[in-house]
């Protein structure tokens, strides 16, 4: 009676899942709004966790700032680094439970963003994706035209 009522409605059964005491069924969203994101007019994604967070927590200092800052004090120099360590530890983390990081992500990668964390990755993590990829599709394209 329920799954025909869940198809009913438009949501789809993957198929039973064991180990319990009898399989069941999960039901799962379906459909073009299912989980479609899309940035509004000014290009913030709605439902985003980062919203209405301190923007300074996505976009630390650089190490010139940061050298600044300390003054030539090697001391204060490492509590700042240490600051923004954990500032980019706290923005990954709130980034990590968001509905929207892969869109978000997908989009810091496409406009190639050169700072700040978006969709949990750093600017240099994000260089490393972007190297990895297209390193794949140079394999990928010399595989081809050797093959």
């Amino acid at each position: 009676m329920v799954l025909h009522y869940m198809r009913a409605v438009g949501v789809t059964v993957d198929g039973p899942i064991h180990g319990t005491r009898t399989a069941h069924l999960t039901p799962r969203p379906t459909g073009p709004d299912a989980f479609d994101f899309a940035p509004d007019a000014a290009g913030a994604l709605p439902g985003a966790a980062c919203g209405g967070a301190a923007v300074d927590l996505w976009f630390g200092r650089d190490e010139d700032e940061l050298a600044e800052l300390a003054d030539g004090d090697d001391e204060k120099l490492a509590l700042l680094r240490a600051e923004e360590d954990w500032s980019g530890r706290r923005a990954k983390a709130i980034c990590s439970a968001c509905p929207v990081r892969a869109a978000c992500l997908a989009g810091a990668l496409e406009r190639r963003e050169q700072f700040g964390v978006f969709g949990g990755l750093t600017a240099d993590e994000r260089r490393a994706v972007l190297r990895r990829r297209y390193r794949d599709s140079v394999r990928a394209a010399g595989t081809a035209v050797a093959g």
